[in-house]
């Protein structure tokens, strides 16, 4: 698992590469000491360790000499890391790391298999450290969100994180960046790509983007947003797998008003499903029934909800609860560092699922990296850096790594990996009601 994770690691975060970035994205920045490779690669030893914090793991480098400058010189590199920098490094990660996910995903519906199914929520970091004094005692600004508002598009079959785009304004709306990430995933998907949203994203302005730009979108239909059915064309009734039952239409969502001449309309298919006193509405723009069945498109939306859990893993799983930066910029480093140790974890976990002929979400991402790390710590202390760094093989090409990442993990299995207790979403049971917080009120 270790030397997995670590040919992985050297897979994305080739010196090289990461120095061409910062030079490439860095503005005004410079180096002195402390060059940007360095700076990565430490930031990576405190994630995967057995730290808490990042000072931890910054102080064991300092004693053995690798830091190079002092402790308040790293935080303030992290601090002013661009916005830039941070980006342009999570994307060429993701760019060689998605030269090793497989062409043909198992389980893709063959009516889907043109369309890579890429999930899109809004990512706003909470748990800010208040260390400064200014947010400690303000009462204008101590509750208000500091961290970044990050746009993520997350691909539905191999579970990585395909594409970011960021604000540093933490209360920013998500349908403010959802055009700066449509044009990313336009020039990384030239061919069809399918959009998965829900509500805030069902709106005319976010759906007739992403038609202009050569996708198609499911989402969920927004209360504000107008639809007319077309009259001329009768609606469909039918059941999904779950027994409910299911409505397909079709017709219009139209912007502007009745009288304006400048009115724009944009056709959709509009899917119901009853749910018992509530319903779920759908509008998409694969309108034709045959080729896309309404199962295969109930199916893609409820997917949607694995972003949510890829959300979860990346603050509980890899340490995002625990910031390293006051800093929005900072902070927005540390997101798309974690953002990469989750897509890297992901290929791990789906070559064993593969291997194992298993769902890879049947499998526990927080136990895989538990031994993950501990085999990490365990050579740490056995071996130096310098050593490790020798046994860990360099592959010209993505087909060779692949080939040797098949010949480690086809073996590799503990029933301990296994989720406890791990049941499919079921719809069409009732919903369960929360129960009510009670939420402290700031002291005057």
């Amino acid at each position: 698992m270790a030397q997995a994770v670590l040919v992985l690691a050297r897979w994305i975060l080739d010196p090289e590469q990461l120095a061409d970035n910062y030079e490439t994205h860095r503005g005004l920045c410079y180096t002195r000491v402390l060059a940007f490779p360095s700076f990565v690669h430490l930031l990576w030893s405190c994630l995967t360790g057995p730290w808490k914090s990042a000072r931890a793991g910054l102080v064991k480098a300092r004693d053995e000499q690798t830091l190079g400058v002092s402790l308040k010189s790293f935080y303030d590199k992290l601090k002013n890391t661009p916005v830039d920098v941070s980006l342009g490094f999570f994307r060429d990660g993701v760019r060689r790391l998605r030269q090793l996910v497989p062409s043909d995903p198992p389980g893709c519906p063959a009516s889907l298999r043109r369309h890579p199914c890429l999930i899109m929520d809004g990512k706003v970091i909470k748990h800010v450290q208040r260390r400064l004094k200014a947010l400690r005692h303000d009462q204008q600004n101590a509750c208000k969100l500091l961290g970044p508002r990050t746009l993520v598009a997350a691909d539905r079959w191999s579970g990585q994180v395909v594409e970011v785009v960021a604000d540093l304004d933490g209360e920013a709306n998500d349908v403010k960046l959802t055009g700066p990430l449509l044009d990313r995933l336009r020039a990384a998907f030239r061919d069809h790509f399918l959009m998965i949203g829900d509500r805030a994203f069902g709106i005319f302005s976010v759906a007739h983007g992403i038609v202009a730009r050569g996708g198609d979108f499911l989402v969920r239909l927004h209360g504000m947003t107008t639809y007319e059915p077309e009259a001329s064309r009768s609606a469909v009734g039918s059941t999904d797998r779950f027994g409910r039952t299911v409505r397909e239409e079709w017709g219009w969502i139209r912007r502007g008003k009745e009288t304006s001449a400048a009115r724009e309309s944009l056709p959709v298919r509009r899917i119901t499903v009853f749910r018992g006193n509530t319903r779920l509405v759908l509008i998409t723009s694969l309108a034709d029934r045959d080729t896309f069945p309404v199962g295969d498109l109930l199916d893609a939306y409820l997917a949607r909800w694995d972003i949510e859990g890829l959300f979860q893993e990346v603050t509980d799983v890899f340490h995002l609860r625990n910031l390293f930066s006051t800093t929005p910029q900072g902070m927005l480093f540390q997101l798309t560092l974690c953002f990469l140790m989750c897509n890297v974890l992901q290929t791990v976990k789906q070559s064993i699922a593969r291997h194992q002929t298993r769902d890879a979400k049947t499998i526990s991402s927080e136990m895989l990296f538990r031994d993950v790390q501990e085999e990490l710590i365990a050579a740490a202390k056995l071996l130096s850096a310098d050593v490790i760094a020798d046994l860990v093989p360099v592959f010209p090409t993505a087909d060779a790594l692949r080939a040797y990442l098949d010949g480690l993990l086809k073996g590799c299995w503990y029933d301990r990996w296994k989720k406890a207790n791990y049941r499919p979403r079921d719809p069409s049971k009732p919903r369960r009601e929360k129960p009510k917080r009670v939420r402290q009120k700031k002291k005057t």
